[in-house]
């Protein structure tokens, strides 16, 4: 009877070391059960071979649905390493979910920035107040704005950003693209208002501009009733 749960993981920093997020959700159907009135999420990240590098807690409940956490350690090199989240609701309730994945810090050539970061999504509408709240549920509704996040480094960053039809055709309707730092951290991010898009599927392109070389991130998302 625990959440639905839904787990992503992102990699990049202005920090020389990789720096790994983990995001957490609690779907609205289990957000109205009793048991998660109150609780809380327990993340571990390992080595392969299963020495524990560090743990961290977050609070889950039925008012505060998600969570992002950064993992970041001096051992985080490239290699495996082994990230385990549990959610878990009241004490003495059955709301109990685990996830454990193994995942692949690559290496990065001397002398170059690292890629962009995997996308971190946001939304803010009538239900989640006045701040923007992460998401992994790329359902939305028109009343509400999408903003994405992606993690970069490196200077002389420019931004361009666009939305896509479901067959990747550009649609007239503008995206902001802005660098802006948070905790030390330096992110891509486009945001758009959903008013003026029908009930279908979209992409949003963010284009990094770094002299010749662009990086370019599409993160698709569906507007629903």
């Amino acid at each position: 009877r625990g959440g639905k749960r839904a787990v992503a993981l992102l990699q990049g920093a202005l920090e020389p070391r990789p720096v790994l997020w983990i995001v957490g959700e609690l779907d609205s159907a289990a957000a109205r059960l009793p048991e998660w009135r109150t609780g809380e999420a327990t993340i571990t990240l390992k080595t392969a071979l299963g020495a524990t590098l560090l743990s961290e807690r977050a609070s889950v409940t039925s008012q505060a649905r998600t969570f992002v956490r950064f993992l970041s350690h001096a051992d985080l090199e490239a290699g495996e390493f082994l990230v385990r989240a549990q959610m878990q609701g009241e004490a003495g309730s059955l709301a109990d979910v685990t996830e454990q994945l193994r995942i692949t810090v690559p290496a990065r050539a001397a002398g170059t920035d690292p890629p962009p970061g995997q996308p971190l999504t946001f939304r803010r509408g009538p239900y989640t107040g006045p701040a923007f709240q992460p998401t992994l549920d790329m359902r939305f509704r028109r009343a509400e704005r999408i903003r994405v996040d992606v993690s970069v480094a490196g200077s002389d960053v420019s931004l361009s950003a666009r939305l896509l039809d479901r067959k990747g055709q550009p649609l007239q309707v503008p995206v902001t693209a802005a660098l802006r730092e948070e905790a030390g951290r330096r992110f891509a991010a486009a945001e758009l208002a959903l008013a003026p898009l029908a009930l279908a599927d979209y992409l949003i392109e963010l284009s990094i501009h770094r002299g010749q070389r662009v990086d370019r991130v599409i993160v698709p998302f569906r507007i629903v009733p």
